[in-house]
């Protein structure tokens, strides 16, 4: 009665080890895998600044290309007025392409304009990834922390019951062999 009580007790903290031990892997795995998206999210983030960046170069000299088409067109524009011979239709041509370049040179203002303005500004968009990150690698952590407490009280639970299960055999094996002595000495 007493061994199978024991071995029972044993498998029990057995077992809730294994239950610890599984435990610890998932929590090592969430970790790694939060730690890989906090990872990610700044490469993320570093590549988008990058990209603005490009974008921010590339306007500068978008804008500078629209002044020269600003430039070219007011030239046309000045001379097809200026030309007695110019007709109607290319008066309005040139108008016409004065009037875009205007407008290009407006609009790449504008588009430089609001980019500036996120660099300025940060993107909240990327600065949210990167601390949902950072939030799930605090989490993860502390399931890992909590997973490997778990493991070690299921350790100390497997060791009592094995201390344990010795002393009750130890006890049981003695009071069987107190009773044969007993008996031998009842029947002496």
């Amino acid at each position: 009665d007493v061994e199978k009580q024991t071995a029972r007790s044993i498998l029990d903290a057995l077992r809730a080890q294994q239950d610890a031990e599984k435990s610890l892997a998932d929590a090592q795995r969430d970790a790694t895998k939060a730690q890989q998206e906090l990872r990610d999210a700044r490469k993320q983030a570093q590549q988008d600044q990058q990209d603005l960046a490009d974008k921010i170069a590339a306007g500068q000299l978008d804008e500078r290309q629209a002044l020269i088409d600003l430039f070219n067109a007011q030239v046309d524009y000045n001379a097809a007025m200026a030309d007695g011979g110019a007709t109607n239709l290319e008066k309005e041509q040139v108008s016409i392409n004065l009037e875009r370049a205007r407008m290009a040179i407006a609009g790449v203002r504008k588009e430089n304009a609001a980019l500036l303005e996120e660099q300025k500004n940060g993107n909240p968009k990327a600065a949210k990834a990167v601390a949902d990150a950072q939030d799930r690698v605090v989490s993860a952590n502390d399931r890992v922390k909590d997973a490997q407490q778990n493991l070690a009280d299921a350790g100390e639970r497997v060791r009592d019951a094995q201390v344990n299960g010795a002393r009750d055999i130890a006890d049981a094996q003695q009071g069987v062999t107190d009773a044969l002595r007993d008996q031998r000495q009842a029947a002496a």
